[in-house]
Parts: structure tokens; C-alpha cells; sequence
């Protein structure tokens, strides 16, 4: 029996080394070395379907393809490189692992399609999960909100909806209530607007008191019919004016004249309008700082946008010469005396002053800039008393008239 041993031995066959693990199993055994690369082909896969779900909403999906296939060729090649038991396949085997995953990365992130539709997994994803409402009611693709020029490519009609702006006094105008003109007209231009009415605020010179006025369509309409009368009179006035073409100074001419044109407000710009553009007109009775609050358009009753702006209204200014200072008795006096005067202002500061003297039919005219008035009467009407020293130096009729 012993000696039939030796011969036993001698006839076993030596191991194929080829066969063995690459990784001795006195290190790490056979089901340890399984259950390691298993979970590391399980974690690979798992990073690919999160990857997968990131192309969704990306548009590299060729890059993530080549990298799959790249690291699927690596698992495979490793695979077999370390002949573990039960996961040791033939060359053949590889090969078709390699081809199968391969296929699969490319179907899955769509830059291999199968078929004549041209199906890809990525596509029909995007398609099913990326559909969402939209506020016009239209199913919108949420991919191409984040990325993509798709939808500027081509020809696309654009329509837009007009802008609808409104602008108090575009022409920066001064306006301001005169004896001879109880009201003034303060133009307010329109872009695509037909107002249904208009809402301004008048808040009180000198204090916080606010008066919130609403004008109707009819009330404006009133007001553009009595503004195109007051235009044809000033027309008249100044046709008139160029014919006589006389160089002379009256104080109640120019008040006329400035009520006239107060009146008749922003005029020579309605020659310069738009297709679109129209001037409306608020009639503004009390002095105060004008602002528009709202507008409504007539036929779609949505509001405008109004631009910033603000008018100042108040009483224009008025100047006499004080009753106290005037020549009482005889009008005669010496050459070379000294005659003084004033002369009685109301208005709202800064104001000018402009007057004249003639001495013996010659007129010279005067001005003084910038009067202030009182510093705790910022915005209101002042009072105020103008000296004039006045040397009589020419012999003659002197008159003075501011």
C-alpha cells in the first residue's frame, strides 16, 4: 500500500498556473475577491444611471458615452485579468461582454440609434419627463428653458405687444395762472394709449395737502376742442402782431400774451408726433406740483406705464411800482438829484425783474436776476420790495415802467 502511493503522486498532473487567480487565495480568498469586483461593477453602474439622469437636462451626452465604454472596457479587461474563480470567462465571452455593454452606453445616452425611428432611451426621456404646462396652456420642453439654441434656429414670427408709456409736460415747460387766464393746459404725451381716463395728484404749495383728481375720456376731449380754438385765436393774435411789428412795451400785452400761451400748451410739438403718439391735456385751475397717478386705456383697460415726472404750478409773478414811492405834487425836479423809488413784487422765488426808463422818448431797459425771497417760504408767494436809486442826470421827461 505504501509503496503504491509514490507512484500515485508521480502520475498526478502538475497545476496549470494559467488557471490560477491572479491574487493568491492565501491573501484574499476566491469569494472575497467576487463580492469586491462585483461591488465595484455595481458601483460603476450606478454612477453611469446617475450620469444618465444628469444628461436629461445636459447636452454632452457624447463625452459620457465615450467615457462609459471606455470604463466598461476596463472592468472587462480587469475581469479577466484576474481569473477569479467562476467569474473566469473565455476570450470569447469578453468580447461579447465588451460589445453588449458598449451597445448599451450608447442607447442609453442616445448617440446610438436603433431602428429607423431613430429611438434612443436619452430621447424618450427627455420627451416624457421634461414636458411640463405652461402659462399659455402649450406643453413646454424644461430642457430648453436651461440650454440649447434649438428653438433660435429657423425662421420664427415674433409678436409683441405695443408699449403703452405716458409723459407729463414733454417739452419741459413753465407754466403758470395769470390775471388774465384762470387756467392752464399741461400736455401729457402718449405712446399707444386711447385713455379711458387719467388720474394726477395736486399737492398744495407750501404744505403736505394732496388733492387726487379723475379726469373722464369726454372731459379730455372737451379740453383738445377748447385748446384748438385757443389755437386758431393765438394764430390770429401773432399773425397780427407780425403786421403791426411795433417795438413796444405793455405790461398787460404780455401778460395777455402769456396767458394765451399757458392756454394753449404743448403745441409745437404735436407737429413732430408719431403714428402712434397722441397729446392730451389736463386743465389745472390752483397752483400746486402736478403728477400723474394712473392712466386706463379705453379699449383694454390695462394701465400705463408712466414716467417719472412733475409740474410746478403757481401764480405768476406780478410787479408794480409801490404806491408809497411814487412822484406826489409837482413832477419837476433838479438836474443831478437823487429820486428813489420801489417797486412791489409778488411771485414765487427765484424770480427777475425786467423794466425800462425813457427820457425823452429813448428807452433803456433794465433786469435784475435771481430775487429770493424768504427762506422759511420755499415754494410759496412772496411779497417782496425792490429799491431803485434813480439819479436825474438828463435834462428831459423821465417815465418808468416795469
Amino acid at each position: 500500500m505504501s509503496s503504491a502511493s509514490p507512484l500515485a503522486s508521480a502520475r498526478k498532473p502538475p497545476a496549470d498556473s494559467s488557471n490560477e487567480p491572479l491574487i493568491p487565495e492565501s491573501y484574499i480568498d476566491a469569494p472575497s475577491q467576487r463580492l469586491y469586483i462585483l461591488s465595484i461593477g455595481l458601483l460603476c453602474q450606478a454612477v453611469k444611471i446617475f450620469d444618465w439622469l444628469h444628461s436629461l437636462i445636459s447636452e454632452t451626452t457624447t463625452d459620457l458615452t465615450l467615457k462609459w465604454i471606455f470604463v466598461d472596457l476596463i472592468y472587462c479587461l480587469v475581469l479577466k485579468r484576474l481569473r477569479i474563480p467562476r467569474l473566469n470567462y473565455a476570450s470569447t465571452a469578453v468580447i461579447l461582454q465588451v460589445l453588449t455593454l458598449c451597445l448599451c452606453d450608447g442607447i442609453l445616452f442616445g448617440t446610438i440609434h436603433v431602428g429607423v425611428s431613430s429611438y434612443s432611451l436619452s430621447s424618450s426621456a427627455r420627451n416624457f419627463y421634461q414636458k411640463e404646462l405652461s402659462t399659455s396652456g402649450r406643453m413646454i420642453n424644461i430642457r430648453d428653458l436651461f440650454s440649447g439654441d434649438d428653438h433660435l434656429k429657423g425662421e420664427h414670427t415674433v409678436r409683441m405687444s405695443p408699449i403703452s408709456t405716458a409723459k407729463i409736460n414733454p417739452g419741459k415747460q413753465s407754466f403758470c395762472l395769470s390775471p388774465h387766464s384762470n387756467a392752464v393746459f399741461i400736455p401729457v404725451l402718449l405712446n399707444n394709449t386711447t385713455p379711458k381716463g387719467m388720474l394726477y395728484s395736486l399737492t398744495h404749495l407750501g404744505t403736505d395737502k394732496v388733492d387726487n383728481v379723475e379726469v373722464g375720456w369726454k372731459e379730455l376731449r372737451t379740453i383738445d376742442q377748447h385748446l384748438q380754438e385757443s389755437l386758431q385765436i393765438t394764430k390770429t393774435a401773432k399773425s397780427v402782431d407780425e403786421e403791426n411789428n411795433e417795438i413796444d412795451w405793455d405790461g398787460d400785452d404780455e401778460d395777455a400774451s402769456l396767458g394765451r400761451e399757458n392756454s394753449v400748451g404743448y403745441t409745437s410739438a404735436t407737429q413732430k408726433l408719431e403714428k402712434t403718439q397722441s397729446i392730451y391735456h389736463l386743465k389745472i385751475t390752483k397752483p400746486g406740483i402736478v403728477r400723474l397717478e394712473r392712466i386706463t386705456d379705453k379699449y383694454t383697460s390695462h394701465l400705463t406705464r408712466i414716467f417719472p415726472g412733475e409740474v410746478a404750478v403757481a401764480l405768476c409773478p406780478q410787479a408794480e411800482f409801490a404806491p408809497d414811492s411814487l412822484v406826489k405834487g409837482t413832477a419837476i425836479r433838479c438836474i443831478g438829484s437823487k429820486e428813489e423809488l420801489s417797486i412791489k413784487m409778488s411771485g414765487v422765488p427765484p424770480m427777475s425783474l425786467n423794466w425800462h426808463r425813457s427820457i425823452n422818448g429813448r428807452k433803456e431797459y433794465f433786469s435784475i436776476e435771481r430775487i429770493e425771497g424768504e427762506p422759511d417760504k420755499q415754494g410759496q408767494t412772496n411779497e417782496l420790495r425792490v429799491p431803485l436809486d434813480m439819479i436825474l442826470d438828463v435834462p428831459g421827461t423821465h417815465e418808468r415802467e416795469t
